[in-house]
């Protein structure tokens, strides 16, 4: 069995909707959730046109 994906919380512990989510990074001017973990990962570019790198032994150099 895969392990269930933990539901994003609020600090205080209330869940949080998809569409407050959404509200938020958007406020930090992504376009969605989705493309705020997209961006996160490196898996798409930043509104610069730049690709973040992932952190690891790339990030020690």
């Amino acid at each position: 069995m895969g392990k269930k994906k933990a539901e994003p919380r609020y600090a205080d512990g209330t869940p949080a909707e998809p569409e407050e989510l959404d509200v938020i990074a958007q406020a930090f001017g992504f376009l969605s959730a989705r493309h705020l973990c997209e961006v996160s990962a490196g898996a798409a570019p930043t509104a610069l046109g730049r690709t973040v790198r992932p952190r690891g032994k790339a990030a020690t150099r």
